[in-house]
């Protein structure tokens, strides 16, 4: 078995190291599936490639749970759950406990507010200031009128207390549930099974309640949220799921009897209980030693106490290392083991005293030397060793999720896709007289859309049947008068010699979707026509702007140039066959404007997509 370790002593806070801890540990899985570490395949004999159900994290307490869960997220690697116990720290439980409890009292605001925001009914801090503002109370035991998300979330916890008093728990738990939509709402994530296993978890623990005490929500309520609070070990049930490929986490307890081909132990770093309490109970005498407050800053304590504190504590370290073989001799195939802590008080944690027994230099194991560790806040690189900086629990945190947010921002802010008609508004801003901006499309304007939609069904070759084509265009535009303005403009189209020349090739196409990447995003555009020639393709572009003198027609051009060379672009890519020319078509003059230097304007596209993504 190979085993290998990771991290060291850090400055700064707990809360910081189990944030580099987590992002180190979503590093070394990356790492065993980048450098695809054997496992045993089964009892058949010989090696596969490790999987991530074949990796196990065993942490001692669920402290730091959320944090490693959020950075195994981040770096999209699956995961599950597999204690049970663990299932009650996370956020989903919370949020679904938060409403259960502001269904049972209705006073507690606390929980009230809790549920709004929770994820179960996502009601922002404006919509709950914009509510109170207009006269509403955060009671959903007082009438209200109105529509708003607020309202809705207020109504149906009202529906679900009235129904407490006479629905068992599990009942009502369940159709909360499917009330709010939490199932459904599992399809927006990237592992919606994990979730599902966390809500019925809640319902299923709300059976087993009922069947060992009464049925009232309350009580279930304290129960649950007393083991949650306690950390107290539930009976754990890890039943795999063979067609599930995620990293399983446990507990250390949990995982007594299982093994697994690669086990990363982490969360060592954390110190022990150094206070045994006031009163320790020694078996071996039948008697218990008591030490209390005194007066001033003194204690009053029975002789025998400090020997049974030393005891206390010898016991305690003697549990805490036989917990660790239990968990190092969970591993089939590899071990790696996490020696993240905080510097301060180092030496006392079992992170700490690994490091001093073994060595880092030991034959032993071996430092696992990661790619990357993909931290990205102050943590990731810590203080030179006099630590002049002393980073507080929620300094650290928030500059972390500060920076990250600003990255995912930077990165969700920028274009994954553009359109030929947005790079021909960079060249110059427009707005289209009369046009409702939210109709703004395929043509700009009402009418252009009408003369687009007769020129894509008519027979270009014969124009029959445009006045009934184009009275169904406009209606459905809106505007059933002015059909003949349509019908002309269409007429136009099918008059010029561009064309007539894509009729008479025979090898035309119409309203031609066409998309391409360029760089990290895709262009794309409709093309009114396209046709082929012995040259090459020729695009046609049908321009219903009220251009009338060759001063704006010439003036337009400079805006339609990233337009048609988006076009070649695009289509050159898509069809590996070259454009010859781009020709802009103005229907109220029946100009033909041939675009000049295509490739100069291919090339200003490139420039224009580099600096929106920039």
């Amino acid at each position: 078995m190979g085993v290998r370790f990771v991290g060291s002593a850090l400055p700064g806070s707990s809360s910081g190291t189990r944030y580099v801890e987590s992002q180190a540990i979503a590093s070394v899985v990356r790492q065993i599936k980048a450098e695809r570490w054997t496992v045993r395949d089964g009892n058949e004999g010989g090696l596969k490639e490790a999987r991530y159900q074949d990796i196990c994290i065993l942490l001692p307490t669920r402290t730091g749970l959320d944090v490693l869960e959020a950075a195994l997220a981040s770096s999209d690697i699956p995961y599950r759950l597999e204690s049970q116990s663990m299932v009650l720290g996370t956020q989903d439980v919370r949020d679904l406990l938060n409403c259960l409890r502001s269904i049972d009292s209705p006073g507690d605001q606390v929980a009230l507010v809790a549920a709004l925001r929770s994820s179960v009914f996502a009601c922002s801090d404006v919509e709950l200031f914009e509510f109170v503002q207009a006269g509403g109370d955060l009671d959903y035991t007082v009438p209200a009128n109105g529509t708003g998300p607020v309202h809705q979330a207020l109504a149906l916890l009202k529906r679900s207390h009235d129904l407490r008093m006479w629905t068992d728990p599990e009942e009502l738990i369940e159709r909360f549930v499917r009330e709010t939509r939490m199932v459904e709402s599992c399809f927006a994530l990237t592992r919606p099974r994990e979730r599902w296993r966390r809500l019925r978890f809640v319902i299923d623990r709300a059976a087993a309640f009922a069947e060992v005490s009464n049925t009232s929500l309350r009580s279930y309520l304290d129960w649950i949220e007393r083991q949650a609070q306690e950390g107290a070990r539930m009976v754990e049930t890890p039943v795999p799921e063979p067609d599930e490929d995620a990293v399983r986490i446990m507990t250390i307890h949990a995982s007594k009897g299982l093994e697994f081909p690669i086990v990363l132990l982490a969360g060592l770093g954390s110190q022990p209980r150094s206070n045994p309490g006031p009163v320790i109970y020694d078996r071996e005498i039948q008697g218990a030693d008591v030490s209390l407050p005194g007066p001033g800053n003194g204690r009053f304590k029975t002789p025998g106490y400090d020997d049974s504190e030393a005891k206390e504590k010898a016991k305690g370290q003697a549990e805490r290392t036989r917990q660790m073989y239990v968990a190092a001799t969970r591993a089939q195939d590899h071990l790696v083991v996490s020696l993240f802590r905080p510097e301060k008080g180092s030496s006392s944690s079992f992170a700490g005293l690994l490091e001093e027994k073994v060595g880092r230099d030991s034959d032993l194991w071996v430092e696992m030397q990661l790619d990357e560790l993909g931290t990205s806040g102050p943590a990731a690189n810590p203080p030179d060793q006099d630590n002049t900086v002393d980073f507080s629990d929620s300094e650290l945190l928030r500059e972390a999720w500060l920076t990250q947010r600003s990255e995912k921002i930077q990165a969700s802010s920028k274009p994954s896709s553009i359109g030929a008609t947005r790079l021909a508004q960079l060249a110059k801003e427009e707005a289209e007289d009369g046009d409702v901006p939210y109709r703004k499309g395929r043509g700009g304007t009402n009418i252009g859309r009408a003369v687009h939609s007769a020129l894509q069904s008519v027979d270009l070759s014969t124009g029959d049947g445009i006045d009934e084509i184009s009275q169904a265009q406009v209606a459905a535009e809106g505007l059933p008068d002015r059909w003949k303005e349509v019908a002309d403009l269409a007429r136009t189209a099918m008059a010029s010699d561009v064309v007539k020349q894509a009729v008479a090739t025979g090898r035309y196409h119409r309203e031609v979707y066409v998309a391409a990447p360029e760089g990290p995003v895709l262009v794309e555009g409709f093309i009114d026509l396209v046709f082929e020639t012995e040259e090459g393709l020729v695009v046609v572009d049908y321009k219903t702007d009220g251009i009338e003198t060759p001063e704006e027609i010439a003036r337009s051009m400079e805006r339609y140039r990233l337009q048609g060379g988006t076009y070649a672009l695009a289509l050159e890519h898509a069809t590996d066959r070259s454009v010859s020319k781009v020709v802009f078509l103005f229907l109220h003059t029946g100009s033909e404007v041939v675009m000049q230097d295509l490739p100069g304007a291919m090339k200003e596209v490139r420039i224009a997509i580099e600096g929106l993504v920039a």
